[in-house]
């Protein structure tokens, strides 16, 4: 089941947009500037662009918090 959601990376601060299939990162776009970010809804992205940027949030999950979408974040 894919599953889209909106991260921002603690140590930066950079939001970014994640595909998740069954819970794994198989798509990751960013860091999104706030124009980018409040722009698109988060399936609009091109997730299949990078896939190095996938393996980095993949191997970095611990180190991101998910964005609560339609809060004062970001909407989708």
């Amino acid at each position: 089941m894919l599953e889209y959601q909106y991260w921002r990376h603690e140590p930066s601060g950079a939001r970014y947009a994640v595909r998740l299939n069954e819970g794994h990162v198989t798509g990751c776009v960013g860091p999104l500037t706030d124009e980018l970010f409040r722009s698109r809804y988060v399936v609009e992205y091109p997730f299949d662009a990078a896939d190095a940027d996938a393996e980095w949030a993949a191997a970095e999950r611990a180190r991101f918090t998910r964005l609560d979408i339609g809060g004062e974040e970001g909407w989708v």
